[in-house]
């Protein structure tokens, strides 16, 4: 299987969403805090994993923003 850096240099959506979700109310946050990265690769995991089982890109969406 292709492996895949999932490094914060790439663009990953919910990264950016987690990022700006937290900023929006009111939490102080460093952009590289190891938390929002894990948080961010799960949902990114989620989500691929998601439409890997046949779901919808709505429904992929709706498990990875609940991840």
């Amino acid at each position: 299987m292709l492996e895949i850096n999932r490094g914060l240099y790439d663009f990953n959506y919910y990264y950016l969403y987690l990022l700006q979700y937290l900023r929006s109310n009111k939490y102080e946050v460093e952009n590289d805090h190891p938390q929002l990265q894990a948080n961010s690769i799960a949902a990114l995991d989620a989500f691929e994993e998601a439409r890997r089982n046949g779901a919808t890109v709505t429904m992929a969406e709706e498990e990875a923003i609940r991840v």
